[in-house]
Formats: structure tokens, C-alpha cells, sequence
């Protein structure tokens, strides 16, 4: 097992920051961001290295996501990995809920 994992985009994105500092109305934003081209990059490349590792059988990429409670990067993220999957109809797919995972 191999994995890939994103960690320039979506929670790793330095977008947000702190309201109201030091009182009792403190508050916190963290805000996700994926682009197309990031998410395609990354999924693309899980593609990719399963293609050239394995042999002609069971090649298998997994992707895990919080879709069920991130309804716009993640559900974006799984409608991506739906896109480059179709570029790899030889390769097993499996889309799985962390939660789940």
C-alpha cells in the first residue's frame, strides 16, 4: 500500500485567522481551499504510480474523504477523482468515508 496525500491545499492552506483575540468572544476561522488543478495533480499522480507499480492485475486507488461533512472541497475533491479515474479504466476504484476508512 502506497499512500498519496495532500498536504499543500485544502486544511494545509494558510487561509483564516482570529477574531476578537484575548476576550471572551474569541474566534477562530480555518478555511479550506482546493483548486482544480492541485486536486487533479495530486490524484493524478496516485494514478499514475499504480499504473507503472503493479502488474497487469489488481491495480487499485482508494480515495478517503470527509464528503459527508466538508460538502464543497470534498465533495469537489470526489467529483475530481471521478474525472481522472475515467482516464483509468483498467485501474480499480474505491471511494471510502474516513470515518469508514
Amino acid at each position: 500500500m502506497v499512500i498519496f496525500r495532500e498536504n499543500t491545499e485544502g486544511e494545509y492552506a494558510p487561509v483564516g485567522g482570529r477574531l476578537y483575540a484575548g476576550t471572551p468572544h474569541e474566534t477562530v476561522v480555518q478555511t479550506n481551499m482546493f483548486t482544480r488543478r492541485g486536486t487533479e495533480r495530486i490524484i493524478r499522480a496516485a494514478f499514475e504510480y499504480c499504473d507503472r507499480r503493479n502488474k497487469k492485475s489488481g491495480k487499485k486507488v482508494t480515495s478517503v474523504t470527509k464528503s459527508n461533512a466538508q460538502s464543497f472541497g470534498m465533495v469537489f475533491w470526489d467529483e475530481v477523482f471521478t474525472e481522472v479515474a475515467a482516464g483509468f479504466p483498467h485501474i480499480e476504484t474505491e471511494s471510502l468515508l474516513v470515518d469508514r476508512a
